[in-house]
């Protein structure tokens, strides 16, 4: 199916999602909805101690995977911001856009500490 028109929009639902992070590899967080856009405003990660955390962006289109954010995160509570740490991923100046079948994948390399990711957005309809 097509993506909607955005110039025909004819709802638009504000949602937000949390996420609990696991460790199986591609694990998928959010799936596009046949016939609907998702404009993903923010995706935040937050988490303690020493992971690494990778985000993708899955193109159904394409079936092609494509790393947003891959890191070594340390966080502790010596260190001078709250703890769990928000890093924003995806904000109002990166967002992107999922059509039907896209997705947003999310996982850690490791169970140790917190880890979670919230994300706030836009799906979009033009029915």
């Amino acid at each position: 199916m097509a993506a909607p028109n955005l110039a025909n929009t004819t709802s638009i639902y504000g949602k937000t999602i949390g996420v609990v992070i696991g460790t199986t590899a591609n694990t998928v967080v959010l799936t596009c909805p046949a016939d609907k856009v998702l404009k993903i405003n923010t995706l935040v990660l937050y988490g303690t101690n020493t992971t690494n955390i990778q985000v993708d962006f899955y193109d159904s289109s394409e079936t092609t995977a494509y790393t947003i954010y891959d890191g070594n995160w340390h966080i502790s509570d010596t260190d001078n911001f709250p703890v769990p740490h928000p890093y924003p991923v995806i904000d109002k100046d990166r967002y992107i856009y999922l059509e039907e079948g896209d997705q947003i994948r999310i996982w850690a390399d490791s169970s140790t500490g917190t880890k979670r990711a919230v994300i706030s957005y836009e799906e979009i309809d033009d029915a």
